[in-house]
């Protein structure tokens, strides 16, 4: 594990821990079964990190995947059933493909619940380089709901599993600072002993209670919910990675877990400017690199920034810059030529 470095350092270097090598993902559950704490050193073609399973007590378990994925892999993994799953991912990019077919993400910067009624068998694709850090809080059903939920109102991901008695669920939403915080605080766990039990049973219960707060204002819709500056970077990526076919807004904000008006709101308090007006100068940006840099024509240059009609590529590149594409690039050529082999260009 040369290059492999590790997000929970302090979970790993135990030496009171069991240490199991490549165990199958299909396996962490039952192994739990026989070994209430063992880490799962994983080096192989297709990943290398580490998992760490703890059973704090029966119906609670806390699990942490700390992993680099090396090539886009389909990998089995085990979800047991009755469990409601607080999972809180700070890395990586997941697809989830059930039994039965149906498409899940779990997306970085985001926390949520899953429960499935019935053990399961899923298979998580990741592409290569990915970094995957996870960590998973697993309680039953009914505990949650004596030790958590008592006398209070149940936020909707919950009510789909109490009240509705749903077969399988799935809800995630944006990491907040408080969740932030406490995810990051499981990295300082002492690595030995009972010191370190006891931490992380007090870890594993304060993001039940983290979550469940968080889910009541989510529920809310309150646009000055904290959002993690992770979160909306990702936004600010996805929305350039192929500025000829960009997301939509109704599309980024269900990829991230949250509203259109939240997320246009909170995109425009952190970059100075709407998501439309953002994507708008990046094109003329990356159009004005193309005239000067590439031969390209303009019909092929308005193509590569997201226009289907080359009128509206100059129309807009008119109204940024005050001149036609042809115009700007002609400027650029003169210029240049009028420059003498010593004057900087």
């Amino acid at each position: 594990m040369q290059y492999f470095k590790p997000a929970f350092p302090g979970l790993w270097e135990g030496r009171d821990i069991k240490e199991i090598k490549n165990l199958p993902h299909t396996e962490w559950f039952r192994a739990s079964d026989n070994c209430d704490h063992f880490r799962v050193r994983r080096e192989n073609d297709d990943e290398v990190g580490f998992e760490h399973v703890y059973r704090i007590f029966d119906g609670l378990i806390i699990r942490v995947l700390d992993l680099q994925i090396r090539r886009d892999s389909w990998v089995k993994a085990y979800v047991p059933g009755g469990y409601v799953i607080c999972f809180f991912g700070m890395d990586g990019d997941v697809v989830l493909i059930g039994e039965a077919g149906e498409e899940l993400k779990h997306i970085k910067g985001t926390c949520g619940t899953a429960y499935h009624k019935e053990n399961e068998v899923i298979e998580d694709f990741a592409q290569a380089n990915t970094k995957y850090t996870l960590v998973q809080v697993l309680i039953q059903k009914q505990r949650l709901e004596t030790d958590f939920l008592s006398g209070i109102s149940l936020p909707k991901a919950l009510r789909y599993i109490y009240e509705k008695d749903k077969e399988k669920t799935f809800d995630s939403i944006p990491i907040d600072v408080d969740i932030f915080r406490a995810f990051r605080g499981i990295a300082g766990a002492d690595n030995t002993g009972k010191l370190r039990d006891s931490y992380l049973e007090a870890k594993a219960k304060e993001l039940i209670c983290l979550l469940i707060r968080a889910l009541h204002r989510y529920d809310k819709d309150s646009p000055n919910k904290p959002l993690e500056p992770e979160l909306l970077e990702h936004a600010r990526e996805l929305l350039l990675t192929d500025l000829s076919a960009p997301p939509s807004l109704k599309d980024l904000a269900r990829h991230l877990g949250m509203s259109k008006s939240s997320l246009s709101e909170r995109f425009k308090q952190t970059y100075g400017l709407s998501m439309r007006d953002y994507q708008l100068k990046a094109r003329m940006e990356r159009a004005r690199i193309l005239l000067i840099q590439s031969n390209l024509d303009v019909n092929q240059i308005g193509w590569q920034i997201g226009y289907k009609h080359v009128c509206n590529f100059v129309t807009a590149f008119k109204r940024f810059y005050g001149c036609t594409p042809n115009v700007f690039r002609q400027e650029q050529l003169n210029r240049k030529s009028s420059c003498s082999p010593l004057d900087p260009v």
